[in-house]
């Protein structure tokens, strides 16, 4: 997911203004102190952001802590979303008041990057479903997506493929679909990706995407 926050960082390079940028932490089943740490890092080495940070209460923190956290996401240009409550139906949802300014945010021509295990969270938000389209899903939920040996990707209905899962950290080769696209312009068609998770078995609605 590095690899995600670098591309997002060279593709907006050439912009004269810096944009300013909003991560969204505080519960994860990741470190994510140290990933808002990296994130922030690797944008602000471009000089091409302001980044700020808004941090949730803790898991268990009082109603009275989640009411106060309000993030103004109508600030910002993009929302690095590092946040994860859980990938089942008890897991942790945003306050209704928060969710509600997200979708409106994203309506009105808000971006967003969801970073990592951030696309495990919010199982029964069917809008956020739809925005990360692929996500950390049993089989069972919906469509998942492969490429066969000619490169052309492939939908894979809903109750077959694989469940969701990684294999032990290894390099592997990445392949550049389509070389113009903003977060991909610049990178090598072909490219090994240093010691990462290599996940598969994602689910999701896996509609209106670009490969």
């Amino acid at each position: 997911m590095r690899t995600l926050v670098l591309s997002l960082a060279f593709s907006l390079a050439a912009l004269a203004q810096p944009l300013d940028v909003l991560i969204v932490d505080g519960v994860n089943n990741h470190d994510w102190q140290a990933a808002t740490r990296g994130i922030r890092a690797i944008l602000d080495a471009t000089g091409r952001f302001r980044v700020d940070v808004s941090t949730s209460p803790a898991r268990d923190a009082a109603p009275e802590a989640w009411a106060a956290w309000r993030p103004d996401f109508a600030r910002y240009r993009a929302v690095v979303v590092n946040f994860n409550g859980g990938h089942l139906d008890s897991g942790l949802r945003w306050p209704p008041e928060v969710e509600a300014a997200f979708l409106r945010y994203l309506r009105g021509g808000g971006g967003v990057v969801i970073f990592h295990a951030a696309n495990n969270a919010f199982l029964r938000w069917a809008e956020y479903n739809d925005i990360a389209g692929l996500l950390w899903r049993d089989k069972s939920f919906g469509p998942g997506l492969v490429f066969d040996d000619a490169g052309k990707a492939v939908t894979v209905p809903a109750g077959e493929g694989l469940n969701p899962g990684h294999g032990p950290r290894h390099d592997f080769q990445m392949r550049v679909r389509d070389k113009r696209h903003p977060i991909t312009r610049g990178l090598p068609e072909l490219w090994m990706h240093p010691s990462e998770q290599l996940t598969h078995g994602q689910h999701g609605p896996a509609r209106d995407l670009t490969l």
